[in-house]
Order: C-alpha cells, then structure tokens, then sequence
C-alpha cells in the first residue's frame, strides 16, 4: 500500500518546479494558492496572472509528474491573481525572464 500523501509532501515535491518562461519557481511566484488532498487527489488551486494564459498546459505536465511519482492524481483548478499577486508576479517575471527578449 502507498504512503498517504500528504501537503507538505506535494509542497516539496513541487517546490523546484519553475515557469517555462521565466527563472524562477510557481511557488515564490505566488502561482500556487492552495493545494488539498482527496485520498489519491491532488487539488491544486493555480493563480494564473492573466485569465487567458496559454501556459497552464506546460504547467499542468510539469506539476503531474512530480504528483505522480507521490501516487497521486493531479486535479489542477485555476484562477485569476489578484492586484497584489499580480504586481508581485510582474515584478519577479522583470527580475527573472529567460531568453532574450
């Protein structure tokens, strides 16, 4: 039988996962809003900075697999950032932008 999972389990697991696009993790970019667990389910609420952000996909592949090799099963909601997390967000995707552009 499979360990429960557990928040700070999830929390660890993903905690090196950056953006595609910029240097820097979802979490210190204030993407990840909350997360529950649901025996195998893995709720994780994503705050995404515009609400038509192409990248959830990408995104969505990068959390799984870390969630899986848990035995979970990744159940991603989204949402909007509010003002704050969004100034946040833009101020850390400025310091952090990878490429040129």
């Amino acid at each position: 039988m499979a360990a429960k999972i557990s928040v700070e389990m999830v929390r660890g697991a993903i905690a090196d996962i950056e953006h595609p696009t910029i240097s820097c993790n979802l979490v210190d970019l204030g993407m990840i809003r909350d997360i529950t667990i649901k025996g195998r389910f893995v709720i994780i609420t994503m705050a995404l900075p515009f609400a038509s952000m192409t990248i959830r996909d990408d995104i969505f592949k990068s959390l799984e697999k870390p969630i899986r090799k848990l035995g979970g099963v990744l159940d991603l909601h989204t949402t909007t950032m509010n003002q704050a997390e969004l100034k946040n967000y833009l101020a850390l995707e400025m310091q952090n932008q990878k490429g040129d552009f």
